[in-house]
């Protein structure tokens, strides 16, 4: 899960209620991910629009593939060798 805050929440005038409850809204999320954007406020998407796209972009990219085929090819060769033999 991916928490996006902007560093500059502490201006707008609903901040003081939602600092007062953050540490409990962010024990719901254990396994979160927490960004804060610098020179964004409650409105990061209108502050920082590119810097969001960009977070966004990082998080919901899948992780890289393994660079080992020859573990692949030497895997699928065995795979199939046991299917070869006999019963």
């Amino acid at each position: 899960m991916l928490w996006v805050i902007g560093g500059d929440m502490l201006e707008h005038p609903m901040a003081k209620g939602v600092f007062d409850t953050l540490d409990e809204r962010r024990a719901c999320f254990p396994q979160r991910k927490e960004v804060v954007i610098a020179q964004a406020g409650h409105m990061v998407q209108w502050d920082q629009p590119q810097r969001l796209a960009e977070t966004l972009e990082t998080f919901f990219r899948p992780p890289p593939r393994p660079n080992n085929l020859h573990h692949f090819a030497v895997h699928q060769k065995n795979s199939q060798a046991k299917r070869q033999e006999p019963c």
